[in-house]
């Protein structure tokens, strides 16, 4: 992916690592090998948003926002 988009490949696994943490792709490690996958919409995204337990303001206001839809 990395040779592709033509960039490092420590960058693109910093960019990955960052989606993985907002819940926007899942991540998972066999053998030494770490891969990457988009999560489909329903489930997903909606429950990888607070999987990693924060409490941050974005987090708060995500749930505002679900609460009021």
């Amino acid at each position: 992916m990395a040779k592709k988009m033509g960039r490092e490949i420590g960058q693109v696994e910093g960019l990955l690592e960052q989606m993985a943490d907002k819940g926007l792709c899942s991540t998972f490690k066999t053998g030494e090998d770490r891969y990457y996958m988009g999560v489909p919409f329903m489930p997903g995204i909606f429950e990888y948003q607070f999987l990693p337990g924060r409490v941050t303001g974005r987090d708060k206001r995500i749930a505002e926002l679900i609460h009021a839809w």
